[in-house]
């Protein structure tokens, strides 16, 4: 339940919590050209189902869950590592506090994604450049624990499951968002 984020060729693992539900804010560093994983700046709180994204050459930590526990420990907390300072800095916060999303990046642009019941069908974009966040039309399919990717300035959301638990009924949903017509579209 942790967030994964790539930059400068660094793989970043964020928060989490292991066995024992205890919420981290440990940082874990693994660099691929020396095959060596390192324990780096922590986040400025401990969460988990946090997201992660990378714009600009600075890391982004986007909202999460401040505990183990459900609905109501969310965070619309949002945090900028520079790699440089080696420091978290926190800039604007999420439109709603949310966990178990997905952050996408287009266009220098930073895209959240559904998120843990009630928040599953939210949609907001922060642009780094200008510290801000605009709330966007709502996914057709709410889900969260979903996937997302990027491709020629669209951005794709992909399955994920449709309540709180483990066990949650799944989709298989994909649906586009196109940013040039501010809408949503089935794929395939």
């Amino acid at each position: 339940e942790m967030a994964v984020g790539e930059l400068a060729g660094r793989i970043y693992v964020l928060g989490g919590y292991p066995s024992t539900r205890q919420t981290k804010n440990t940082v874990q560093l693994y660099d691929p050209v020396e095959d060596r994983w390192e324990l780096t700046v922590p986040l400025p709180i401990p969460l988990n189902h946090n997201m992660a994204a990378s714009v600009g050459g600075k890391l982004y930590m986007i909202g999460g869950q401040l505990t183990d526990a459900g609905a109501g420990n969310f965070s619309d907390r949002v945090f900028e590592y520079d790699p440089n300072t080696r420091q978290w800095t926190e800039r604007a916060r999420m439109p709603t506090a949310r966990g178990g999303a997905v952050a996408v990046v287009a266009d220098e642009k930073i895209y959240v994604a559904g998120g843990r019941p009630p928040r599953g069908a939210d949609f907001a974009v922060y642009e780094p450049a200008t510290d801000t966040w605009r709330t966007l039309p709502n996914m057709p399919t709410q889900r969260n624990h979903l996937a997302g990717a990027a491709v020629n300035g669209k951005v794709y959301i992909i399955g994920g499951r449709f309540e709180g638990g483990a066990q949650s009924p799944q989709t298989a949903a994909v649906e586009m968002y196109d940013p040039a017509t501010n809408s949503w579209s089935a794929r395939a």
